[in-house]
């Protein structure tokens, strides 16, 4: 199997990207660049563990030939594939349909291909962000640097419905002087 699969890849007929796997690849990422994703290691061992036959491939496609590539893993089968940067909006106005987040941020990570043709996108960036935080520190300290969960973020409302209830601070001396409260001496000096 390549490192990914390009347009051309697709479109080679004599030469289907397909030929010689046991499996045949049904969900795909796309992105531009895409071979540093790590989503086919963990979807590919989701679905082994669901016991799907079917492989998940990294597609790297340009924003000039991204329409072209979603509509050629419809044609070829696929159920789906998430996309990344920098397809997220044009992923958008490609369904037929999507998802309340997806309409409000104007941009989908998840496209679902249905058997009438059309295609349903999903936006799970906030919700996904903000459960990962809440299932993944052990500490109350989140720091969130990214500009989309700012106090006017497209994501800000789904990272904080997706947080445990806790103070929300925004200056450094706050941040320092909450830490001093809850955390022992000996966590400082463990940093140090």
């Amino acid at each position: 199997m390549k490192p990914y699969y390009t347009l051309a890849d697709l479109l080679d007929e004599e030469h289907p990207f397909d030929a010689g796997e046991s499996v045949p690849a049904r969900l795909a990422v796309i992105g531009f660049p895409i071979a540093h994703s790590k989503s086919p290691a963990m979807q590919q061992a989701a679905l082994d563990a669901a016991g799907i036959r079917a492989r998940y491939i990294r597609i790297q496609a340009s924003p000039e030939e991204f329409a072209d590539v979603v509509r050629l893993l419809r044609e070829k089968g696929f159920l789906g594939a998430n996309v990344t940067v920098p397809h997220k909006q044009a992923a958008c106005s490609l369904c037929h349909d999507t998802d309340a987040l997806s309409r409000a941020t104007g941009s989908v990570n998840t496209l679902v291909f249905q058997k009438d043709g059309s295609v349903s996108g999903f936006n799970t960036d906030g919700p996904g962000f903000g459960r990962a935080i809440r299932t993944e520190t052990d500490t109350c300290v989140v720091a969130i640097l990214d500009e989309r969960c700012s106090a006017r973020g497209r994501y800000r409302q789904d990272v904080l419905n997706a947080l445990p209830e806790m103070p929300i601070l925004t200056e450094v001396s706050d941040i320092r002087q909450f830490l001093c409260a809850v955390k022992p001496q000996s966590y400082f000096e463990a940093a140090a």
